[in-house]
């Protein structure tokens, strides 16, 4: 994926957070009804510039600005809501809502209960009556073409959509980039993405129209284009997955069922000059980026994955790059792992074979040895497939080694860990009990090597990931910290080596308090809880400290989704609002 740098940063209070994520809403920029030939060329929007025969972008790059006479009366008239045609498509009797009045300030949690059509309703008028139209997916596998005026319908749909998705979702599914990151792409890009999604020629799924038009999509392929928008489509996929039930006829089964069942895909006329090398290096990605998606999905949300192996089996072969059979291969063993975490273990055996794996891996990823996988090239650039197989593994070592750690339950909290029970055969004494500070260490240099791994990127595109791992080792070291001063056992070099790691981790998350104000919250919560269960680490870490920070209940519950701890869900259904609030 494309990486840039985020354009805005955010107040570390929470009511800004609210209102600036209002005002994106209100303010989001409009595609322009009309557009110049030099800039439908290079795919850029077309903005007027005030006092000026030219628009922005000719007028700065001293371009010619001639438009097509056609189009220079404006945009046509839309199509209503109520005039949408239901009869199309097998899924049109389904496109019936209620017109039903709801506040758009109405609470709810994060969970798989939200109600779809409320939720659509909470959506702005326009962006409702574009969205019903997803219920007419078509069946037949044919490509379609769209207007001009169609195009820019629906990439403001595709833009709404997203800074809606970010505005009511995302405080509370910390997982994928930024808004900023997204936005900047959906903006650069959205009319090419919006003709891709209507015409199904890159992936046959989520049409944004209910019926073709006669005028051809004014734009041409090459591989170039491809990546991009495979990338792109891939935001929208990942913003649904997260979402979940958020529009009626996107599920996550009916998008499984897209996946296996993919009619025409090298049949399109728009694809036939573009390598088939290409489009199967497209098509391979997209499939492995929602398979990456999903297995993250599942690891964090205890939600059990709707995707068959099978569907990702045979992809093996149909691609030479090396990074994407890295990051496929490091997808099959966070599914391995979830597996054997959902279901009962059988013994310590099966942990134990799936920590020599994981050891395997790390060695692999240790990007100073000889023969490790390549992060980043000699021109500097990264590598996203290795990074997000990086992630992927070290976010698995927590889930995994997480009940057997020194944490396996909050302090100053009633949640334990989903797990933890079967390990009945540990001593309770972490001084002497291996297995439990084997864990206890592997949690914590999985979080601290995903820390690592993120200065490579701009850090604001991947915070919520840095602040769920930097949260989750100080909470493990603190219980560690705890049990090893009270041993003799112990000597004195890994007393120092656990202070000197909590104070960098606390330090990492005060870095991203301004680019994310969670991330200051969550760092005062871990304070407040260091405060009041170990306080001669506190005041040893924090001596210039002049008062304790509040202890707030959606930051702490944040950080137990990320660590999969029983209750943390439910109990932020009522805690993080679903308006993108953060309560105080």
């Amino acid at each position: 994926m494309p990486s840039l740098t985020g354009i805005a940063s955010y107040s570390s209070s929470s009511s800004i957070l609210h209102h600036t994520m209002t005002e994106l809403v209100s303010k989001a920029p409009k595609v322009a009804s009309r557009a110049c030939l030099t800039c439908r060329k290079r795919h850029v929007r077309c903005i007027p510039l005030q006092g000026s025969p030219k628009c922005e972008f000719c007028a700065h790059n001293n371009k010619d600005c001639e438009f097509i006479q056609s189009r220079r009366g404006g945009r046509r008239p839309r199509q209503s809501a109520g005039s949408i045609d239901t009869s199309q498509g097998s899924r049109g009797s389904q496109s019936s809502v209620p017109d039903l009045d709801v506040d758009t300030g109405s609470r709810s949690g994060p969970s798989s209960d939200i109600d779809s059509d409320t939720v659509i309703r909470s959506i702005s008028p326009k962006l409702h009556s574009s969205l019903q139209q997803l219920v007419h997916v078509r069946t037949d596998g044919q490509s379609i073409d769209v207007s001009h005026d169609a195009l820019l319908e629906h990439s403001e749909t595709i833009r709404d959509l997203f800074v809606w998705y970010y505005t009511h979702f995302f405080p509370s599914h910390p997982i994928f980039l930024s808004m900023d990151h997204v936005l900047a792409n959906i903006l650069q890009y959205g009319d090419l993405v919006a003709a891709l999604v209507a015409s199904k020629t890159l992936l046959p799924a989520l049409p944004f129209i209910s019926s073709p038009v006669d005028v051809k999509i004014p734009f041409s392929l090459d591989g170039k284009d491809l990546v991009t928008v495979q990338s792109l489509y891939l935001y929208m996929i990942e913003a649904m997955l997260q979402a979940q039930i958020v529009i009626v006829s996107v599920t996550r089964d009916l998008l499984g069922q897209i996946i296996k069942n993919t009619p025409g895909l090298w049949n399109s006329p728009r694809l036939a000059t573009v390598p088939k090398d290409v489009l199967q290096e497209s098509y391979t990605n997209t499939i492995l980026e929602v398979l990456y998606c999903d297995s993250m999905f599942t690891m964090f949300y205890n939600e059990v994955s709707v995707f068959p192996e099978a569907i990702f089996q045979g992809l093996a072969g149909m691609v030479a790059s090396s990074s994407i059979s890295i990051r496929q291969n490091a997808v099959s063993f966070v599914r391995k792992v979830v597996g054997k975490r959902m279901a009962t273990w059988n013994s310590r055996k099966e942990l134990m074979k799936l920590d020599v794996e994981y050891c395997d891996w790390k060695d692999k990823l240790d990007f100073s040895r000889p023969g490790s996988y390549e992060l980043v090239d000699v021109l500097g650039n990264v590598d996203q497939t290795v990074l997000q197989a990086a992630i992927a593994i070290y976010s698995c070592c927590i889930y995994l080694h997480f009940p057997l750690s020194s944490l396996k339950t909050i302090p100053g909290s009633e949640m334990s860990c989903d797990g933890a029970e079967i390990y009945n055969d540990v001593e309770s004494n972490i001084a002497t009990t291996p297995d439990m500070i084997l864990s206890t260490r592997r949690c914590v240099n999985a979080a601290v090597s995903i820390c690592s791994l993120l200065t490579h990127i701009t850090v604001a595109d991947y915070s919520p990931i840095l602040v769920c791992c930097s949260s989750s080792a100080m909470l493990t070291l603190a219980r560690y910290y705890s049990a090893i001063t009270s041993s003799s056992q112990v000597p004195e070099e890994e007393v120092r080596f656990v202070e000197l790691e909590i104070g960098v981790l606390s330090k990492a998350l005060e870095d991203t308090r301004n680019e994310w104000p969670i991330s200051g919250k969550v760092l005062d919560t871990l304070l407040s809880i260091l405060h009041n269960e170990y306080p001669t680490l506190y005041w040893k870490l924090f001596p210039a400290m002049t008062e304790v920070p509040e202890l707030t209940d959606d930051a702490l519950n944040m950080v137990m989704n990320f660590l999969g701890v029983n209750g943390a869900e439910q109990e932020a259904a009522g805690v993080i609002d679903i308006t993108g609030e953060i309560n105080d």
